[in-house]
């Protein structure tokens, strides 16, 4: 087969160039597609990210404020705790004073009134004494006891032989009450 070469240098020249810029042309468009393909894929991912950063900070302030009311609700618990300290510190057992008021009292020997006086460190009891002997049997314990000192015991108790009306006053050594 035979070309023949008939047209123009000028129209050559031309139709290479029109040849190449169609193809630079075709070129920009393949490319212009692609970063607009990547472009579209990172701002789905963008849009994704934004997303999940908003609920890892919903999540985030949650737990944070979960984690606040747990320190509050702790703190508390601990000012609670401390309260009862305080008070336990504060706290008298009386339960062996009882014991041994009950254990060391006379049948005949009936209270009216036992008034403790904490400030005061002081116990007044009153009430009545059959007889006048069970009555100072009872003084001797308390003088004798190692939860009193200074036991008033006003002369007037002794006036009486028999169904006595008695006021006796006490110090406390301590509030240290033991069994023993």
């Amino acid at each position: 087969m035979l070309k023949l070469n008939i047209l123009p240098s000028s129209i050559k020249t031309e139709k290479k160039i029109f040849s190449f810029y169609a193809s630079l042309k075709t070129f920009m468009y393949i490319g212009l597609i692609i970063v607009s393909v990547f472009a579209i894929i990172f701002l789905i991912l963008m849009i994704i990210l934004e997303i999940h950063f908003t609920s890892t900070v919903f999540q985030t302030s949650g737990v944070i404020k979960k984690a606040e009311n747990f320190s509050k609700k702790i703190f508390e618990i601990n000012q609670q705790i401390n309260n009862v300290s305080e008070i336990q510190q504060d706290s008298i057992h009386w339960t062996a004073f009882f014991i041994f008021l009950s254990e060391n009292t006379p049948n005949e020997i009936k209270f009216n009134q036992i008034k403790i006086d904490k400030e005061n460190n002081s116990i007044r009891l009153t009430g009545r004494a059959e007889t006048r002997e069970k009555l100072i049997e009872f003084k001797e314990v308390l003088e004798k006891s190692k939860f009193m000192e200074n036991v008033d015991f006003p002369i007037k108790n002794l006036f009486e032989k028999n169904n006595i009306s008695f006021d006796i006053g006490a110090k406390f050594k301590s509030y240290e009450f033991t069994n023993n």
